[in-house]
């Protein structure tokens, strides 16, 4: 079994993404395994102007446009990108005309994820270089644009994922539905997961003041300013809580979150921690009780499985989610927390009746850790050999 596993920028830019865990699954499975992913067009240091980065990506395209690097069981293949406001198109083409580590390779699958990225199997599935194609469905694509054109662009990219590939892999039961309604010839459900023996670390706490976290992207499609703003109700009646907000500290909503932290005085209280590397995040978790969880309710959050909410739940936190899609699910089934209207006031309350009353604190806290333990990366993806086997059986038959 040969697999190509085509991640493009995903798996540059975001440390801890599904991809990640899906290729050190095959990994650790012996599959053998290349890679494609792609490098951002700029590398450089930060902040600088749009000319300089323009050129200084220009120079390394042209310099180095690909970096090889050796895994496990293979290569990666690090193609770096053309300026980001090109089509996604003409980046799967760039990547293609820059494969030549692999030439000579056939494989028997290529999975892949993001529809910005399914130009490049279709093209090597139509060259016979692969047999067969599944996607990898990590979310509702279009739910990113708020623009009409791009919008429908990409969900005729996202047709493309689906009426072309063998299996279609969703993270939830929404978006499998969806996608099934959308012609898909085979679809399953594989939900994002946790590494639950490292993440259970923090289920043993140490001491620390009433705790709330939150974990991630820091954009407005996570309400940041939304919990922050329901924590000034919490202050005023739990003066020694406090919260802390890991994720990346730049940015035009990141800089909005901190003059709204000084605006309501809550500096003593809210610490902006900064990223942290995946392996590090239990290490704040075992000095939190409720994680955060509080997204727009929007058209992109209705299908998404957020990977914080397993990882909360893993370190025996209880969890405040919005009323929407996958997490209302997840914390409902689980009986881990609450999910509420996307209020400030609401959250407030939440997390008052939460912290207000210990026996509540701790059955969601103990109900999370156990509930967590089916979605740990090795139990979820136990049955994913036998679906790629499948799927180059189909496609073989298909070919005949």
């Amino acid at each position: 079994m040969k697999i190509l596993f085509v991640g493009g920028i995903d798996l540059t830019i975001h440390p801890n993404h599904r991809a990640h865990h899906f290729i050190a699954y095959l990994e650790r499975n012996g599959i053998q395994l290349d890679v494609i992913s792609m490098i951002p067009f700029y590398t450089g240091n930060k902040p600088t102007n749009s000319w300089n980065r323009f050129w200084a990506g220009i120079r390394e395209s042209l310099r180095n446009p690909v970096v090889i690097n050796h895994r496990k069981t293979g290569i990666e293949v690090a193609i770096r990108r053309l300026p980001s406001r090109l089509d996604a198109f003409l980046h799967s083409l760039w990547a293609y005309f820059h494969l030549s580590p692999l030439r000579g390779k056939h494989y028997d699958v290529c999975i892949f994820g993001n529809p910005d990225n399914v130009l490049l199997p279709l093209i090597l599935k139509k060259r016979g270089i692969v047999k067969s194609v599944i996607y990898d469905d990590w979310d509702f694509y279009p739910g990113f644009n708020r623009s009409w054109f791009f919008n429908n662009l990409t969900r005729f990219r996202e047709h493309l994922c689906i009426s072309n590939a063998d299996v279609v892999i969703s993270v939830g039961s929404l978006l499998s539905e969806l996608r099934k309604s959308q012609g898909a010839a085979r679809t399953l459900i594989i939900p994002n997961g946790v590494n639950y023996p490292l993440f259970a670390k923090a289920q043993q706490k140490r001491p620390h003041p009433p705790t709330l976290i939150y974990t991630g992207r820091l954009d407005k499609d996570w309400g940041v300013d939304i919990s922050i703003e329901g924590f000034a109700l919490v202050h005023n009646k739990i003066p020694d809580a406090r919260y802390l907000i890991i994720g990346y500290n730049e940015g035009d909503y990141v800089n909005y979150l901190h003059d709204l932290v000084d605006r309501l005085e809550l500096n003593e209280c809210i610490t902006f921690v900064g990223p942290k590397r995946y392996e590090e995040l239990p290490h704040y978790l075992a000095e939190a009780d409720i994680g955060v969880a509080l997204h727009r309710p929007n058209e992109l959050m209705k299908y998404a499985f957020p990977l914080k909410v397993i990882e909360y739940m893993a370190a025996s936190l209880a969890i405040i989610g919005i009323l929407v899609g996958e997490t209302e699910k997840v914390i409902l089934d689980s009986e881990c927390g609450k999910c509420i209207p996307y209020s400030s006031e609401a959250f407030g309350n939440a997390v008052l009746d939460i912290l207000s009353n210990n026996s509540t604190l701790s059955s969601y806290r103990e109900h999370a850790k156990y509930y967590a333990k089916r979605y740990d990366w090795d139990t979820l993806f136990s049955n994913v050999l036998d679906v790629i086997n499948s799927s180059v059986h189909v496609s073989e038959k298909e070919q005949i």
